[in-house]
């Protein structure tokens, strides 16, 4: 089943994960930068609406309705704290404050901008209004001389600094402790992949285990003396689609809860069959996959090898170990589906978000006898309204082939499954990739993003978040990041990056992101990497933008 519409950003979730990072010392350096990691940032203020916005866009970021009420009840106590400082503030100022001072400070406030006298010892911006003055009609700062300016902000510090600084301290501390870490707690209750992009990185979450961690320094070292290096931005050759013997990717695995606590290094290289493997080989017949609008989309299936190797762990605040374990397994895989990638279909969906922000579909795709008549007609006209070209339903078949593929190079290798469960509720996990992986199109494509990676890959990357379940029950969380499989980037189905998140343990991540790509040596002669002969036609070979759906040849 895929939902619509497409909700709020993740801007918010990584925000408050800053703040909720931030030192709780109570120190006026870490106030401070609290301060102005979120002023920078959000142009807010701490007042009632800056809790009531924080949690608007808590609740338009996909939370389910099942979690709507621990967020109001956290915004009603956020709410009640504020408007306690608030109500003793201006007690304060009344009653140490000498009156001939307000009506300078309701011109401030009249200035309609944040001067640092005022923000510097005192960042809640007090509601200077609700202060008594003698004046009947507005005033503003050049209606006074610098001197009176002067002197009523040294009176106005001289509170702040006696009665108002401690309740300040308080206040954030509130904020800091109590308000975001609980929004968050919530979030990452329902979605622990949110907490994943740092392209705009705020400060204080340098450390946060995102999609662009950093290699830890033992990784580095590693690196170095192996002549690897991570790839910024990741150049990948888009004039050359013939893929090659010899195709690499190498990709960073980070895992922890919050930081990254562990790395490991993960090649994966096109390699040519082997005899034994040429004897395992099964069918390469098409396959052909039929949609619930009844359209049929058949498919190329040819298996290639891929070789895994993977070294780790690396530890974080640990020496690099002498010599680091290096496993090396291979793996058939279907590389035609591979080529198919995800990209188009999360385009697709996409633009469905967009255009059709309050609407919901369903799509299943399955085998030749899978629909009825009758079930076709319904969802044809359920979904006219869609207007769906020939090939998105060819990419929403294709997507999950592509998905599956790429899935079983994870579940059929036995160094890479355990990292993946580390994450996932076993045992389903394995039951989805490989066996039991419902035919109906499943996502969470209410969060579906065009996401700005220029600095760290050439090509165009969508994120698309996904449920994985078992028996009705969710397995793992996975926010996909996406884009074109150009070779090498086809070994990984175009998958760029992952995040995966435990459905029931907050911010227990793994985070995968492609740091190096390399081609294998240019053909001599027209021949694919299993040795037969290779018509240089785009990987993407089956699908296109208009018309009606291509067919490959048996």
């Amino acid at each position: 089943m895929t939902r619509v519409p497409l909700l709020s950003t993740l801007l918010f979730s990584i925000v408050l994960t800053c703040l909720a990072e931030a030192d709780d010392s109570g120190s006026r350096d870490a106030a401070d930068r609290f301060w102005d990691a979120w002023s920078t940032k959000l142009g807010l203020r701490i007042s009632d609406q800056t809790v009531s916005e924080l949690a608007e866009h808590y609740r338009g970021a996909g939370i389910p309705e099942s979690a709507q009420k621990e967020i109001d009840e956290i915004e009603q106590a956020a709410r009640e704290r504020v408007e306690t400082y608030d109500t003793f503030a201006l007690k304060s100022l009344r009653e140490n404050l000498p009156i001939e001072h307000f009506e300078i400070l309701h011109a401030l406030a009249n200035q309609g901008s944040r001067i640092a006298a005022l923000r510097g010892p005192n960042p809640y911006e007090i509601e200077l209004d609700r202060l008594p003055t003698r004046e009947k009609k507005p005033t503003f700062p050049g209606d006074y001389s610098n001197e009176q300016v002067e002197r009523t902000l040294e009176a106005y510090k001289a509170v702040l600094k006696t009665d108002l600084t401690p309740a300040m301290q308080s206040l954030f501390h509130y904020v800091e402790d109590r308000f975001h870490p609980a929004l968050l707690e919530v979030f990452d209750q329902h979605d622990p992949t949110a907490v994943y992009y740092g392209a705009e990185k705020p400060i204080l979450i340098d450390n946060t285990l995102t999609l662009l961690t950093p290699p830890l320094n033992p990784v580095r070292e590693y690196m170095e003396e192996n002549g690897m290096e991570e790839s910024s931005p990741l150049n990948i050759d888009t004039s050359d689609l013939l893929p090659r013997t010899g195709d690499s990717v190498t990709a960073l695995v980070s895992q922890g809860k919050h930081t990254a606590d562990e790395q490991w290094l993960v090649r994966l290289t096109a390699v040519e069959k082997n005899a034994a493997e040429e004897a395992r080989s099964s069918s390469t017949r098409p396959i052909t996959l039929y949609t619930s609008t009844g359209s049929s989309h058949t498919f190329a299936s040819e298996q290639t090898a891929i070789e895994i190797e993977i070294i780790g762990p690396f530890k974080a605040g640990k020496a690099k170990p002498e010599n680091p374990k290096a496993a090396k397994t291979r793996v058939l895989v279907k590389r035609d589906y591979l080529e198919l990638g995800l990209h188009r279909a999360v385009a697709f969906l996409n633009r469905v978000n967009r255009d059709y922000p309050n609407e919901a579909f369903s799509i299943a795709t399955g085998g030749k006898n899978s629909f009825t008549a009758e079930s076709i007609a319904l969802a044809q006209e359920q979904l006219e309204p869609f207007k769906i070209t020939p090939a998105e339903y060819e990419a929403l078949a294709a997507m999950r082939l592509a998905r599956r593929e790429f899935f079983r190079i994870v579940a059929y290798n036995p160094e890479l499954k355990p990292l993946l469960l580390k994450v996932a509720k076993w045992p389903s996990l394995i039951a989805i990739a490989t066996k039991s992986m419902s035919p109906n199109f499943e996502g969470k494509v209410s969060m579906i993003e065009e996401v700005e990676l220029k600095d760290v890959i050439n090509t165009p990357v969508l994120s698309y978040p996904m449920e994985l379940a078992a028996y009705d029950q969710p397995s793992l969380l996975l926010r996909l990041f996406v884009t074109d499989p150009q070779p090498p980037l086809v070994n990984t189905a175009g998958i760029y990056g992952l995040v995966a998140g435990h459905p029931k343990k907050a911010n227990q991540r793994l985070v995968v992101r492609v740091i190096e790509a390399k081609r294998g040596p240019a053909h001599q002669a027209e021949i694919d990497i299993s040795g037969h002969a290779f018509k240089p036609t785009p990987p993407n070979k089956i699908l296109s933008k208009e018309g009606p759906p291509a067919t490959v040849a048996p």
